[in-house]
């Protein structure tokens, strides 16, 4: 079975057309006019991408607070900081 799906499949059978192959993959490509523009996640694999984008982010902001790369200060010096932004562009 082949991951990908064609729009048309989808739109006569529905989730009929997805389940089996999320079943077999974790994933599902639907493709309209030969071209990806959809991909269908399992819940379990949607879950893994968030951890890695969460984890990803974090990582991020760690190294930006190591390299000095962020602004500390209140909510209020924060704000302020952010009116003085918008009022140069």
């Amino acid at each position: 079975m082949n991951p990908i799906v064609a729009a048309t499949e989808v739109k006569k059978k529905g989730i009929s057309a997805i389940d089996p192959i999320l079943k077999e993959y974790g994933e599902a490509y639907i493709s309209v006019r030969g071209q990806t523009n959809y991909i269908v996640l399992a819940p379990a694999e949607y879950q893994m991408y968030r951890e890695y984008q969460l984890d990803k982010a974090i990582a991020e902001a760690e190294a930006d607070l190591k390299t000095g790369d962020c602004h500390t200060g209140s909510a209020d010096e924060h704000l302020e900081y952010v009116k003085q932004f918008m009022d140069e562009v």
